[in-house]
């Protein structure tokens, strides 16, 4: 099965005549969902260095933090308590200021992270004006205690790295799913009536959707690369590499026979 897998998506995504074939084919579901779970597997796997890297750091870091220290969030408000506050931590450019003692009316221009009683806010690294607020109203009342979560990373350090690499893998799973699919059918549907109006050709959606299904392999993977390699345009990446496929893949002239293919 994974031999075949492979094979299949070699074949996919190197020649457009295959691509075509699949118009005549039943749908490829399972190996849809087989080719978002090698991409996902593929992009954890290259990440888990790095998600290693960030977790020993912040064992490291936690460390050096006073004992008793507990995060308590009751209804709108959080409270911190056994640490002086303001408390201001930097690592290079990524800053954190603690406040919930309303000492600080607002996040500072040179925090990335500020922590307040009120809300979480999250800037930019060069500390511009905060891009994300989660208010913590919104969410359930929870104590963390900082010596158990101090005590746990550093007798189950792999642990941690295993559970956080196995939710960046269903993260980048289902998302990517979600993008795809939505890629697809709204390509599809586009692609249907441009035969119609363009070439004059009948291009029935079922159809559409079948040689997209395997069009988007490789696109996908060259945004798993791009994912992976910081490139800030990913999903655009997929787009423009998706459409120049789907119209290889459709355009590619009388489909050959799979014989034909295979030499």
């Amino acid at each position: 099965m994974r031999v075949r897998f492979l094979i299949e998506f070699f074949l996919y995504a190197t020649q457009p005549a295959a691509l075509a074939i699949e118009r005549t084919k039943p749908l490829r579901i399972a190996y849809y969902f087989l080719l978002h779970i090698f991409v996902a597997f593929l992009m954890a796997l290259v990440m888990t260095a790095s998600i290693t890297e960030v977790i020993r750091a912040t064992s490291a870091k936690l460390q050096h933090l006073p004992a008793g220290v507990v995060a308590e969030k009751r209804g709108a408000d959080l409270k911190i308590t056994g640490l002086d506050q303001p408390l201001t931590l930097a690592d290079g450019n990524f800053v954190v200021t603690i406040d919930t003692t309303r000492t600080v009316p607002a996040r500072p221009t040179t925090t990335t992270v500020f922590i307040s009683a009120e809300a979480l806010e999250v800037a930019g690294v060069d500390g511009s004006a905060a891009t994300e607020r989660m208010a913590w109203v919104e969410g359930d009342d929870f104590v963390i205690q900082f010596d158990e979560v101090r005590n746990l990373l550093r007798d189950h350090e792999s642990t941690a790295v295993t559970i956080v690499t196995l939710f960046v893998f269903g993260y980048l799973f289902v998302s990517s799913l979600i993008f795809s699919t939505l890629l697809i059918v709204v390509w599809s549907l586009f692609a249907s009536v441009v035969y119609r109006l363009v070439y004059r050709q009948q291009l029935p959606v079922r159809d559409a959707l079948a040689v997209h299904m395997v069009a988007i392999s490789a696109p996908l993977f060259l945004w798993g690369l791009s994912v992976v390699t910081g490139f800030g345009s990913a999903p655009l990446v997929e787009v423009i590499a998706f459409v120049v496929y789907s119209i290889l893949g459709l355009r590619s002239g009388v489909t050959p026979s799979p014989a034909d293919i295979k030499k």
